[in-house]
């Protein structure tokens, strides 16, 4: 039985429409944000046991501070003469050092520099029926705020990929040279032929319209943001609904708790999922605990679970996706496996892999960019979603939750540490008889 019916798919395109027309693009800080939060909230409250706004404090500008500022003012110093070069050095060193932190391992080193905004996650809980104990639960998330618009991609993917493959480039020939350069005035048998110096000084400064650009990487106005990822968002608001239309109707789930949260803060560097794993430490700790986050939600075409997260250096659960991949065959989908790229970014799946908890997210998007895409442009927008795509993705969510409720502690094959995807037809079948017809 499939409780993921038509009417919850027209729903969830309706009410993510809904929330563009009543609050418009949502940065993460702004009040249009918040009133989505509590709009998001309003709508839980009807199917979870229940629901809350958690507020926490941010930093959201200091994620897309880039360091290219500090490119140009490197290479003057170098200008100044050869006293100078240890600060030319100081200076871009400390831009890679931001770079790195902030952006590609969405630290938060920095954040105090940059002014302080509120944020809000949605929260709604869902408990399993007749008073049974949990014996685990599950975090099924999104994220309602919207990315400001990246320009290069809002022009065409692949101006987004020359300009900032070849800004980054340039950036780290600088800072080598500026290292071998200072090291010939530490030690003179380096010592670098001036004319040689200064021809290079001379392409660096040619240089700089190559690097100045990706300071304007981030637009002055905000996405859309309907597949990144208000449209998650509202699907929670449906998979809430059938599971709590299940639960009135007696068949409720036994042993698993399930949670339904929205997050603030994820397009400013997962400060939404910082927040929230932080403040729910021992409750994702207490007992066996599962994230199935969905994201970037736009053709079915490309749904893929992300088999590692945050630039490719975290590792999501192989376990989980494997369990998905498999469920989603049974119902007719093909599901990709693959690692985030480096220099794809990150979703909230890896604050929970971060956290101790097994995580995993489903998106269903490019991730190589050699096409036009929706994400982070002004054309991410409801219609530019194909609806099959995320009713497939409830199904895939719902089916999964109702296997891990099947399984019972001292099932030992699904404690077994083993590669899901190579187990047998067999015990496929027996697994997931349940989602026959």
């Amino acid at each position: 039985m499939n409780s993921i019916c038509d009417a919850n798919i027209i729903s969830s395109m309706d009410y993510a429409q809904e929330l563009i027309d009543r609050h418009g693009p949502r940065p993460s800080g702004t009040k249009a944000c918040l009133d989505s939060a509590k709009d998001i909230c309003g709508k839980l409250a009807v199917h979870c046991d229940s629901t809350k706004n958690e507020s926490f404090w941010q930093h959201p500008d200091a994620f897309l501070s880039f360091f290219a500022v500090t490119y140009p003012v490197g290479i003057l110093f170098m200008h100044w003469g050869n006293a100078w070069i240890f600060s030319a050095l100081a200076l871009l060193c400390a831009g890679t050092f931001l770079f790195m932190i902030q952006f590609m391992a969405y630290g938060t080193c920095f954040d105090f520099l940059f002014r302080k905004q509120l944020g809000c996650n949605v929260v709604g809980v869902l408990e399993p029926g007749n008073g049974n104990e949990v014996e685990k639960q599950i975090i099924i998330s999104g994220h309602h705020d919207s990315a400001w618009i990246f320009n290069f991609l809002q022009v065409n993917s692949k101006i987004y990929l020359l300009f900032t493959i070849s800004g980054i480039i340039v950036y780290v020939a600088a800072l080598l040279f500026s290292c071998y350069a200072a090291a010939s005035r530490l030690i003179p048998d380096l010592g670098i032929n001036e004319s040689l110096r200064s021809a290079c000084i001379f392409v660096f400064t040619c240089l700089i319209a190559v690097v100045i650009p990706c300071y304007f990487f981030k637009g002055r106005k905000a996405s859309p943001g309907a597949g990144d990822d208000l449209i998650a968002s509202s699907m929670l608001v449906e998979l809430a609904e059938a599971f709590s239309r299940e639960k009135t109707n007696g068949t409720p789930l036994e042993k698993t708790r399930l949670w339904f949260v929205s997050f603030d803060g994820e397009e400013a560097g997962l400060r939404g999922s910082k927040a929230f794993v932080s403040r729910h430490k021992k409750d994702l700790t207490s007992i066996p605990t599962y994230n199935f986050n969905m994201d970037s939600i736009y053709s079915i075409r490309d749904l893929t679970l992300l088999t590692s997260d945050l630039n490719g250096f975290v590792r999501t659960s192989t376990a989980m996706a494997a369990e998905a991949k498999i469920i989603a065959e049974k119902l007719g989908y093909n599901l990709k496996l693959s690692p985030m790229p480096l220099g794809g970014g990150a979703t909230d799946a890896a604050e929970f892999a971060l956290g101790g908890c097994e995580a995993v997210c489903l998106i269903a998007m490019q991730t190589s960019l050699k096409n036009s895409v929706a994400y982070h442009t002004s054309r991410d927008i409801v219609s530019n979603i194909d609806p099959e795509c995320f009713g497939a993705v409830m199904k895939i969510v719902y089916h999964y939750v109702k296997m891990k409720d099947s399984e019972r502690d001292n099932d030992n094959r699904t404690r077994q540490p083993v590669a899901r995807a190579t187990l047998t037809t067999a015990w496929r079948e027996e697994r997931f008889s349940k989602l026959k017809g």
